[in-house]
């Protein structure tokens, strides 16, 4: 027997995982799943498809959360914006685009260059800093674009 994907899954949302892998000879070939639950989590197996070809893989990135300066004290002209991002997609990415603007001014981009695994998210800060100082209600627009992406 070979086992060609281990995963631990310890959540609670539907994970989409593709495992490509070459077939040495013709013949039958039989597949099973060895599913083991930990702390009474119920595990579905959904939409199985088994093919001939290579599955296209592909980043998909989405915001989680935008992260600001917490309390008044940290308020200043050169606040920092963070960004919780996660890969929705298929594929990894090791490289994208995020930009943010505050109250629809100056729109500011900048390249990461964080890995990120499919169903894995990860935190980055901008290196260029905004101007929180002045007592009012800010809107930061944020998003995220994987060089990787075949559509925005």
């Amino acid at each position: 027997m070979t086992i060609i994907g281990d995963y631990a899954i310890n959540q609670t949302e539907w994970v989409k995982r593709i495992i490509n892998f070459d077939v040495e000879t013709e013949g039958v070939y039989y597949f099973a799943f060895h599913v083991k639950s930990v702390e009474g989590m119920n595990v579905f197996i959904d939409e199985l498809t088994i093919d001939a070809g290579m599955m296209e893989v592909s980043p998909l990135l989405e915001i989680e959360q935008v992260i600001l300066p917490y309390s008044n004290c940290d308020l200043s002209d050169a606040s920092v914006v963070g960004v919780k991002v996660k890969n929705v997609g298929t594929g990894p990415t090791s490289s994208f685009t995020m930009t943010y603007s505050v109250n629809g001014g100056d729109v500011v981009t900048e390249e990461f260059t964080e890995v990120i695994l499919p169903t894995e998210s990860a935190v980055v800060y901008f290196n260029t800093t905004t101007d929180f100082s002045e007592v009012g209600e800010y809107m930061v627009e944020v998003t995220a674009t994987a060089s990787e992406e075949t559509e925005s």
